[in-house]
């Protein structure tokens, strides 16, 4: 009861004591069906969709595909404003996603705060980020450095360097790396 449900096939799995509820669009809340889930907001097709028999509340979905894989009680408190914002979210706690692909791909990471474009897009389960502006952090990029005929009085040494991480699109302030040298000796150098 209390429920506004615009849209085909919005809301319509419910049955009793899902009240409070907001949907608008095409399949919107369209699989809820737990007499917990409630006050709920839920804008643009697909949003909050296979929440299922979970007790999903409190949760805010404003976009196209938004919380659109949220299935368990976990997720209840998230928000998310943009088209695909938390798109892939199924469990994950205290979830906040402001803009276009705004932690996308996160599924179970709790904790996290994206705001931006594609802010925090390709995290999958980490937890406790946040991510502010255009791409904010994409998925780290490891890189492997080889050198070879490094200046180290030999013409046919190659020196690997260990793997490091730099974010994509970030500004790099220090890197830190591992040296073995051929005579044996290791040592960290910044």
């Amino acid at each position: 009861t209390y429920n506004i449900a615009i849209g085909y096939e919005t809301m319509d799995a419910m049955d009793s004591g899902e009240d409070h509820n907001i949907g608008i669009g095409y399949n919107v809340m369209g699989t809820m069906n737990n007499a917990s889930s409630t006050t709920n907001i839920a804008i643009g097709s697909y949003a909050l969709d296979h929440t299922g028999t979970a007790a999903v509340h409190s949760c805010i979905a404003i976009g196209q595909s938004t919380l659109g894989a949220v299935n368990h009680a976990d997720a209840s408190g998230s928000t998310a404003i943009g088209m695909s914002a938390s798109q892939d979210l199924t469990s994950g706690e205290d979830s906040v996603s402001l803009g276009f692909e705004a932690n996308k791909a996160t599924t179970t990471g709790d904790g996290n705060t994206a705001i931006g474009y594609r802010a925090n897009k390709w995290t999958t389960t980490d937890g406790y980020n946040t991510v502010i502006g255009t791409y904010g952090a994409k998925k780290w990029k490891s890189r492997r450095i080889d050198i070879t005929k490094a200046d180290d009085g030999s013409s046919s040494s190659t020196i690997v360097a260990e793997v490091f991480k730099i974010p994509a699109n970030s500004v790099i302030s220090m890197i830190s790396a591992r040296v073995i040298q051929v005579s044996g000796g290791v040592g960290t150098y910044t």
